[in-house]
């Protein structure tokens, strides 16, 4: 009886593993764009634009614009805040927000969230990801990885 209950207690912890272990990855491509204004005391403070496309793990994709703010401190640590407006393949938006604060050390890692969404994408609104962004002389690429439940994970299989 004592290794029934172990059994049991094993198998309980698998079943809670495997419905947190999925994620929802988002790729995007961006051409950026902005101005930049450079203080005397060494601070800067910019705004910035990239208009692009993104793809996923779930066989989605659509065209992504996002608009923000970057302030840069003396010791050249940033803060971004920022938001992109996200439309899939049937022009469904979702809006999601890019926080880096001066803390973080990281180049180009910060968190984002799914502040909101229409149709099928509220399924995502409130979830907390991690993103890193890498910026070439054109173009800059980004990843978002997030967390998501079993639920999410079939309705996201579920959606072609």
């Amino acid at each position: 009886m004592k290794y029934f209950y172990i059994l049991i207690m094993i198998l309980l912890s698998l079943n809670v593993k495997a419905d947190n272990s999925f994620e929802y990855i988002l790729n995007s491509h961006f051409k950026p764009d902005g101005l930049q204004f450079s203080f005397t005391d060494g601070t800067a403070y910019s705004t910035f634009n990239m208009l692009g496309s993104w793809t996923d793990n779930y066989r989605n994709f659509g065209s992504a614009n996002c608009t923000g703010q970057i302030h840069t401190n003396k010791k050249n640590e940033v803060k971004i805040y920022g938001v992109c407006e996200m439309k899939d393949e049937a022009d469904i938006k979702r809006w999601i927000t890019l926080e880096r604060d001066f803390g973080v050390t990281e180049i180009g890692v910060g968190k984002s969230k799914q502040i909101d969404a229409e149709g099928f994408w509220k399924i995502l609104t409130g979830i907390d990801c991690n993103y890193a962004i890498k910026h070439g002389k054109e173009y800059s690429y980004s990843i978002t990885k997030c967390k998501i439940s079993k639920d999410q994970h079939v309705r996201l299989s579920a959606k072609k």
